[in-house]
């Protein structure tokens, strides 16, 4: 599988920010568009997952041999930009790193994913489907007159030169379709809720763990 992509700049510390050429997510959206026939018949995985969200579901070993196809060159490009890896000392030859786990988050407005951290070294989000547009959001009520606005953002934690924690934000509409992003899995992250549409919001994610040989 050809897998492309672009890293996106302006600077994302401490991730990875991806866009892919939309014909390589193809598999992907299949799979999203079966499920969504039949959500009786997918297997939910929100006993594992933070999320405050009805529809999160495992995905089956053909989808996560896709799923890993697209995310390990990223991986790849995180261990050369970043000291990360390295300061992860058990991570060598004879402790590779594999896709452990991936699921697929059908989110509707008004649910959301809590500040949480995820397990193993890399974890990762794929944006399928964004239904709807920052500046509509951004006109919301709840929203207009904050000096923190951020709905249908992906957020996540990092202290700054001075040892303060700040907020970063993922501006995620759909503009950022297609896109990815990896990071540590030690990371603190969420996800804010939405307001202007009644469809569902499609993501896919997962994390990379040791797995001695």
């Amino acid at each position: 599988m050809n897998v492309r992509y672009q890293v996106l700049r302006p600077n994302v510390d401490g991730g990875i920010l991806v866009e892919y050429d939309k014909a390589v997510l193809k598999p992907l959206y299949d799979v999203a568009d079966k499920m969504r026939q039949n959500f009786e018949d997918c297997t939910s995985n929100n006993d594992a997952l933070a999320g405050n969200i009805k529809r999160q579901y495992k995905l089956d070993d053909e989808t996560l041999k896709v799923v890993d196809n697209l995310m390990t060159p990223i991986m790849h490009t995180h261990v050369k930009e970043y000291e990360y890896a390295e300061s992860v000392k058990y991570c060598d030859d004879n402790y590779p790193l594999k896709l452990d786990s991936a699921w697929i988050v059908f989110q509707k407005k008004h649910e959301f994913n809590p500040v949480h951290t995820h397990k193993g070294v890399f974890s990762f989000v794929i944006w399928l489907t964004l239904p709807y547009k920052m500046e509509d959001e951004m006109k919301q009520p709840a929203v207009v007159d904050s000096n923190t606005p951020c709905p249908g953002h992906f957020a996540y934690l990092m202290a700054n030169s001075l040892g303060n924690i700040q907020h970063r934000l993922i501006p995620t509409d759909e503009k950022m379709e297609g896109c990815a992003f990896l990071f540590p899995s030690m990371l603190n992250h969420c996800v804010y809720p939405f307001y202007t549409s009644d469809e569902y919001r499609v993501s896919i994610s997962g994390n990379y763990v040791i797995s001695p040989k």
